[in-house]
């Protein structure tokens, strides 16, 4: 087999890993309830033992929720940190690997799920009163660096340059100010001693 060849089929091999995996059933890892909803406030259909595989048909955006498909053809929607897939190795969260595993991004309207698979249901006129949920909260990590148009008080742009040059030739200014006076207290010198004055006077005299 050339090297050609065997790479073709490592890359068609790895384009249907997704596919091969969406295929096999995601297990429960701990007690999990099923609702009619994505989230924890839609009608309560049934709590799964640990240990079941339910085939996952798709999840929400940020994959929290998904719908999936119990062994006897229940539908509704699980908390994606109670399922994981087994792939050669320790279980792995959906929730962490959902795309990994090639699981589709799907949305949840309420009137055309229920209508489709609650139509039996008590509770199932209500529809009309849910709301959709709020999407998943999205935290922006802290920047790396202030923002291009942040600056502070003591920046050096254009307006600091001329405050700073004005104020330089004010200072300027008091030093040539203050050289004057200092001329000025050395012509002021102190008057002699009273007896030098008089030796003075009297050898004037």
């Amino acid at each position: 087999m050339t090297t050609k060849t065997l790479l073709t089929c490592l890359a068609g091999a790895a384009l249907l890993l997704p596919a091969i995996a969406t295929a096999r059933p995601a297990y429960t890892v701990e007690p999990m309830r099923i609702h009619a909803g994505p989230g924890p406030d839609y009608p309560l259909l049934v709590v799964v033992p640990p240990g079941i595989g339910l085939e996952v048909a798709g999840c929400i955006r940020g994959y929290q929720w998904c719908d999936v498909i119990a062994p006897d053809g229940l539908r509704g929607w699980a908390w994606s940190g109670a399922l994981s897939f087994s792939w050669n190795g320790p279980p792995l969260p959906v929730i962490e690997y959902g795309p990994s595993f090639g699981i589709p991004l799907i949305s949840f309207v309420i009137g055309d799920y229920w209508g489709r698979y609650y139509r039996d249901r008590p509770w199932y006129d209500t529809h009309r009163n849910w709301r959709p949920a709020p999407p998943p909260m999205h935290v922006a990590p802290p920047p790396h660096r202030p923002p291009d148009d942040w600056r502070r008080d003591d920046r050096w742009d254009g307006r600091r340059d001329d405050r700073w040059e004005g104020r330089r030739d004010e200072r300027r200014e008091e030093w040539r100010r203050d050289e004057h006076r200092d001329e000025r207290r050395d012509d002021r010198r102190p008057p002699p001693p009273r007896n030098e004055r008089e030796r003075e006077r009297h050898g004037n005299n």
